[in-house]
């Protein structure tokens, strides 16, 4: 795997396994409760983490037997990253993209997520570990905001996303446990 590519992947493993260890004292209950009717618990966000990674890696996959036919990311996507990565850097609220938040489930089971974010991330190493050197820079996912960008833009978007979503878990969290200590 190409260095730059190796460096975002292993940050994005170091806040995945810092992340489920703030959730692992977490109970079922706490970990599926919403902090009020409407909003995502704790468990719906870390499902909907694991289901950007998911869908994408399923549609760059679809997309990567076709890479000959993409162009290069040029600077119009290095652009609207820079405005997707400062967009998702504010608080700001964006509503998910129907595909992502339509199967919300009610409960998750924390092991359930820890499995399949393994399984997910194994076949995401193995992906880029797959595609060519001199197709890094292709168009291979379509992000519903901003449109095409490379496997790079990829794993920075990942990351941006992760830690957008971050803050939210832990005021979660941090109410659990608030809420734990009255009790």
């Amino acid at each position: 795997m190409k260095e730059s590519l190796k460096k975002r992947f292993e940050t994005l493993e170091a806040s995945k396994a810092n992340l489920l260890s703030l959730v692992s004292g977490v109970s079922q209950e706490e970990l599926n409760s919403p902090p009020e009717p409407g909003k995502w618990s704790v468990g719906q966000l870390l499902h909907h983490l694991l289901q950007v990674e998911v869908l994408s890696l399923q549609y760059m996959r679809k997309k990567g037997s076709n890479l000959s036919d993409n162009d290069n990311t040029s600077v119009r996507e290095r652009l609207r990253m820079f405005m997707l990565k400062t967009s998702l850097a504010l608080p700001l609220k964006f509503k998910a993209p129907k595909v992502v938040s339509e199967n919300m489930p009610e409960e998750v089971d924390l092991q359930d997520i820890r499995e399949s974010w393994e399984a997910i991330r194994s076949e995401l190493d193995l992906f880029i570990a797959n595609l060519p050197d001199d197709k890094l820079r292709h168009k291979i996912f379509r992000h519903p905001f901003i449109g095409m960008i490379n496997i790079s833009q990829v794993l920075s978007f990942y990351q941006s996303h992760f830690d957008h979503h971050l803050p939210q878990i832990r005021r979660l969290l941090s109410k659990i446990k608030n809420e734990a200590d009255r009790n």
